[in-house]
């Protein structure tokens, strides 16, 4: 069985929930800054980019948070 290191987990996922955070606010400054220097199309590219690794972070997090919270739980229910 594979060893989980219960704090390096949690140092995972919350690094996931802080990659998303700036991912989002990476596509929000695109949007809000960028229309100055580069084309409409470019921009929205760019956002729309940064705005999917937004989510994709956010899904990798909340996946390995469920994954640990049904590990715990099974090891709870075998330790009675």
């Amino acid at each position: 069985m594979i060893q989980i290191n219960e704090a390096a987990l949690r140092k995972r996922i919350f690094l996931f929930y802080i990659a998303a955070g700036l991912n989002l606010g990476m596509g929000f400054f695109v949007l809000t800054a960028g229309g100055t220097t580069a084309s409409r199309g470019t921009l929205w590219t760019i956002a729309l980019v940064f705005l999917g690794f937004a989510a994709l972070n956010y899904y990798v997090a909340r996946t390995l948070k469920k994954k640990w919270e049904e590990v715990a739980r099974q090891r709870r229910q075998n330790a009675v």
